[in-house]
C-alpha cells in the first residue's frame, strides 16, 4: 500500500462505473472529504425528489381525470339506454293503440270531370259507330 491518494485520485479506479451521484455518494463515504460533497449529494437527491413528486402528481391527476372521464362515458351511456327504453315504450304503446282502432274504409275516388274538346273515352266499335252515323264512310 503505499501513500494515501487525495480526493480525485482515491475513486479513479470507479470512474467507469459510476454516475455523477454515485461520486457525491462516494466521496460521502470518505470522512475527510469536505462537506461540499455533501451538499452535491443533498442537491442530487432533493432534484430526484422534486422529480419523483411531481411524476406521482402528474400520474395522480391522470387517474383522477380517467376515472371522472370513465363515470362521464358510463353515465352517457346509461342516459342513452334509459331514453332508448323510455322510447321502445312510447312506440309500443302507440303501436297496440293503433291496432285496437279499426281501420277507416278507404275513401272513394270521385272521377274528375272531362274536359271540354275532349273525347269520351269508348271502345273502338263505338267510335266507329259514331263515325258511321255522322256521315263518315271508312
Amino acid at each position: 500500500m503505499g501513500a494515501v491518494p487525495n480526493g480525485s485520485e482515491r475513486f479513479s479506479h470507479f470512474s467507469h462505473r459510476l454516475p455523477a451521484a454515485g461520486y457525491a455518494a462516494l466521496a460521502l463515504a470518505d470522512s475527510r472529504h469536505p462537506i461540499a460533497g455533501e451538499v452535491t449529494l443533498a442537491k442530487v437527491s432533493d432534484d430526484a425528489q422534486k422529480r419523483a413528486e411531481a411524476s406521482f402528481k402528474k400520474k395522480e391527476l391522470q387517474a383522477r381525470e380517467g376515472a371522472k372521464a370513465r363515470q362521464e362515458y358510463e353515465a352517457a351511456g346509461d342516459a342513452m339506454r334509459e331514453k332508448t327504453a323510455r322510447l321502445r315504450e312510447l312506440r309500443l304503446a302507440r303501436d297496440a293503440a293503433e291496432a285496437a282502432m279499426p281501420k277507416p274504409a278507404p275513401a272513394v275516388k270521385k272521377k274528375k270531370a272531362a274536359k271540354k274538346g275532349q273525347a269520351k273515352s269508348g271502345s273502338l266499335a263505338d267510335w266507329l259507330d259514331d263515325q258511321k252515323g255522322s256521315g263518315r264512310r271508312s
